[in-house]
């Protein structure tokens, strides 16, 4: 079970990490998220009918503790409906797929905040699909016992003719 509530930016070791505020069972809590994704492009990605193209983006967290993540691409604002069916939720003539859909990583010796992978999300638009603006997603997910925790990166992509 899962409770997407609200997402709060804080400020940590120099960095923003997410804070997600969540209820389970009547209570709330207040728990830290240490790991983002990072290194997605901040304009939109200019994109032809029929074009694919990989973008890599950095799983990001603290050295020191372990990570065991779970990774997809869907439609921006679908994020929970999408994790709780584990379908896809993506425009109409886009793909969007993530080269690892886990990540499972021991703790390692570097303190704070850094890059502990590189994943790659390749973007196709269909021939057929409708010009415009899409918003897509990228969402790091790790469930505990508290319940899920969610990291979002946002991607634009624009299809022109």
């Amino acid at each position: 079970m899962f409770i997407l509530a609200g997402i709060i930016v804080s400020a940590a070791a120099g960095l923003l990490v997410p804070t997600v505020q969540t209820t389970k069972a009547s209570t709330l809590l207040d728990k830290s998220i240490n790991f983002s994704v990072g290194n997605l492009p901040d304009s939109p990605i200019i994109m032809k009918k029929g074009e694919t193209r990989i973008i890599p983006f950095t799983v990001m967290s603290l050295g020191q503790e372990p990570l065991n993540l779970k990774i997809t691409a869907t439609e921006r604002g679908k994020e929970g409906i999408a994790l709780a069916s584990q379908k896809e939720m993506l425009p109409q003539g886009i793909s969007a797929v993530v080269s690892k859909t886990s990540e499972n990583l021991p703790a390692g010796t570097q303190t704070g905040i850094i890059d502990r992978d590189t994943v790659n999300l390749t973007i196709s638009v269909d021939p057929m699909a409708k010009d415009g603006t899409y918003h897509l997603s990228v969402v790091l997910s790790q469930d505990d016992d508290t319940g899920r925790l969610l990291s979002f990166g946002y991607v634009t992509v624009q299809v022109q003719g």
